[in-house]
This record gives structure tokens, sequence and C-alpha cells, in this order.
């Protein structure tokens, strides 16, 4: 498939996913979620505007403000997906005039949610943007000098707040909460997939090269030894480092804790593994 018609296909199937969430279970229970989504379902249970009309609106402004920080391709990528989630969620609401499936708030909450973040996914798929929230968050962390991630938790947060007060209903808020979060996770998982590579760091202080001859035997992996000092002993430990698979975890801790029960065994989550040579990675 042409690499144009793959991200039209992303951008539109992400935008679906992202107002059915919105029409189906977030909007008819008072869920808000965070971003435009979130005002536009605030303002259409108090004053009854439109939710496509406003998420429209409110992005195309943003879009309008950010424009400087995208480049051509993205920002027209950026504009189609926000058409097509108002578009969906016109059409959604048309043909469903009772959406609701459930009443019940943690699954609005949890299905909401997880549907949102599997469209903001497909999207940044696309080499889009779902929204120009990001871009507002960019625009007031270089005004601000913060880290754009918190600006979005902080927005997102001031969202579900308007919606504690516009509904006089501080448990939707904490669903809104839940939901927003379910999103972060679905969209990180669809993103980088499961995380089945871990960093290991093993420190001890036996002599490091029968240790790390045993795991490159049993476990089938290689990586790195330094000597080092340590900040409490000048003495030194030998240090290890590599790559292996979460499988191997329990193996590993076995083998190591059998050479040398005090070694000290740190191990961390690789999202990003590369085989090869370094390519750059793509700028969501």
């Amino acid at each position: 498939m042409p690499r144009l018609a793959r991200h039209l296909c992303h951008g539109a199937a992400g935008s679906f996913l992202v107002a059915l969430a919105v029409v189906v279970f977030l909007s008819p229970n008072q869920i808000a979620t965070g971003g435009p989504p979130g005002i536009a379902i605030i303002l259409f249970h108090l004053y009854g505007i439109n939710q496509g009309a406003t998420l429209f609106v409110i992005n195309a402004v943003l879009l309008i403000v950010g424009a400087r920080l995208l480049g051509g391709g993205y920002l027209l990528r950026t504009a189609y997906a926000i058409a097509c989630t108002a578009i969906f969620m016109e059409l959604l609401t048309w043909a469903m005039p009772d959406p609701a499936v459930t009443d019940a708030p943690l699954l609005n909450a949890l299905y909401g949610g997880s549907l949102v973040g599997a469209g903001l996914a497909l999207v940044y798929m696309g080499e889009a943007a779902a929204g120009g929230w990001s871009l507002l968050a960019r625009v007031i962390a270089n005004r601000l000098r913060l880290p754009v991630g918190q600006v979005i938790l902080a927005l997102d947060a001031g969202v579900i707040l308007a919606s504690a007060i516009a509904f006089r209903d501080i448990e939707s808020s904490l669903w809104a909460g839940i939901g927003v979060y379910v999103t972060g996770l679905v969209v990180d998982l669809a993103l980088t997939g499961r995380v089945r590579s871990k960093m290991v760091q093993i420190s001890t202080r036996m002599s490091g090269a029968d240790l790390a001859a045993r795991l490159a035997s049993e476990l089938s992996e290689s990586g790195a030894m330094v000597h080092c000092s340590t900040l409490r002993d000048m003495a030194g430990r030998d240090l290890m480092l590599f790559v292996a698979d979460a499988s191997q975890v329990g193996k590993l801790s076995g083998i190591v804790h059998a050479a040398d029960p005090e070694a000290r065994i740190a191990i961390l989550d690789a999202a990003e593994f590369l085989v090869g040579a370094a390519q750059p990675l793509p700028d969501k």
C-alpha cells in the first residue's frame, strides 16, 4: 500500500475509534475524556452544543495557533484526522439516537478509554496528531520551559476538574481520570508493544568472568562487563550489562544468586531494542 494511502487509512480508522468512544461510551454517561473531546462532552451536556462541531472548531483553532510547530505534511494529515473525527461523530450520533450500551461507569471508562487510546495510536501511526491538544501543550511548555508531558497531564486534569464542576458530580470525574489513564496505557502498548526485552545490570564482588561465561552459555546472551569502584567500597565490583528476554529473568536470577548470594541485580524495561545499525526514531 502506498505511504499516503496508509496514512489516510490510519487516520480514518483512528478517528472512527475516537468518535465511537465518545458517542457510545463516554458522552452518554457524562464521562469527560481529556482534551477537546472532553470539552465537547461538557459543552454538549451543559448547553446542547453539537459535539462534532465543537471538536472541529476547538481543534482547528489550536491547529492554527500551533501551525508553525508542524511541517506541511504533518499539518495536513492532522487536519484530515480532525475532520474525520468530527464527521464520524456526526454520523454515529445520527445513526444511533440512543447509543449507550451500558450504564456501568467502570465499563464505560475502560472501554471508552481503551477505544480513545487505540484511536490515538492509529492516528500517530499515520504520522499525524488527533487534534491540537499536544500543540497547545508544546506552546505552553516552550513559554514556561516545562516538560510537554507534564503540561498535557495538567491540561487533561483541568478538563476533568471542569467536568466535576459542570456536572456537579465528583464521581464522574473520578471515572474520567481512570479513562484517561487507560488511554495512556493503550497508546503506549500500541506504539511500543508489550515489553519483552529487559535491560539487566548485575553487580558482583566475585570475579565476573566465570559468571559472565555461565550467563552467556545458559542464556545465550552477550553484553559488556566493566570493573568499577563503588561509593562506599573502593575495592570495586564487576558490573555486567546486557539485554535479555523477559521470560529468562527467573532463570537469570537463579544463576546469579547461586554464584554470588550478595550480587545485586537491576532489571529495567527495554522498550526499544534495535539490532544492527541504529536508525533514527520517527518524531511522533
